[in-house]
């Protein structure tokens, strides 16, 4: 568990902060449609080297504050595994101290299934990873921030809204040197830390503004596979024997 105004976001304040020695202050950044441009290009590179790659794989760990758990049923703490096969396979697999959930996506359906509740849920799902995450996440309170990753183009997803989109201190994250870029929207603030040298997504600090309290999600990503071969049974469902239909 952690408090609403996490470690990072002090740190986000403080590089904010650092800014003002070039000429750029808090206000500035946060109060008009401000976009920095090698915090852009940092983006951009990244949306294109994780949009553009044909399959992936990489992992998460992750805490969410108590708040989305009631809101959007966020486990506390999870450790996500991701595999996408563009353009219409995913598998996220979650395990958590609930149980841990699984998603597949086939480009015809969607199944969940939830092993803390022993439940399962196939739905009728559109054709590609593009239009499923438009639709599963439409109308949510909050959702998932790593299903902004799985698209062909994450910036869009990222940078949208207001625009404001700065650059804060480098970081080093689990040994990669990063760039930490801030992007503020209408209803979810995004920090991430892109790697300097492959500019693949290191951590990620999500806040919903939406939400009474702003609660955060946040994150460290890392053990990144490219263009690697994917069996084809990680994306075939699997319905553990006993579990019943969600909803019965």
């Amino acid at each position: 568990m952690f408090s609403l105004i996490s470690p990072r976001h002090l740190v986000c304040i403080a590089g904010c902060a650092a800014l003002v020695s070039v000429g750029a202050s808090c206000s500035s950044l946060r109060g008009g449609a401000v976009i920095q441009p090698e915090a852009d290009q940092a983006l951009r590179a990244m949306s294109t080297t994780v949009g553009g790659a044909p399959t992936m794989v990489f992992e998460a760990t992750r805490s969410s504050d108590p708040e989305l758990q009631q809101a959007a049923g966020f486990d506390q703490s999870a450790k996500v595994t991701v595999y996408v096969q563009r353009p219409d396979h995913v598998r996220v697999q979650s395990v958590s101290q609930e149980g841990g959930r699984d998603l597949y996506f086939n480009g015809k359906t969607v199944t969940t299934v939830d092993h803390g509740a022993k439940t399962f849920r196939v739905e009728r799902a559109p054709a590609t990873i593009n239009q499923f995450v438009d639709d599963y996440t439409k109308g949510w309170a909050a959702y998932p921030p790593l299903a902004d990753l799985v698209v062909s183009a994450p910036y869009s997803r990222i940078a949208k809204s207001k625009g404001r989109i700065s650059l804060l201190k480098d970081e080093t994250v689990n040994g990669v040197e990063c760039r930490h870029v801030f992007c503020e929207g209408d209803a979810v603030d995004w920090d991430v830390w892109i790697g300097k040298g492959d500019y693949l997504p290191r951590r990620f600090d999500v806040a919903y503004g939406n939400l009474k309290g702003a609660p955060m999600t946040e994150g460290d990503l890392g053990n990144w596979q490219l263009a690697v071969a994917i069996d084809d049974a990680v994306f075939t469902p699997v319905i553990p024997a006993g579990y019943q239909p969600a909803g019965r």
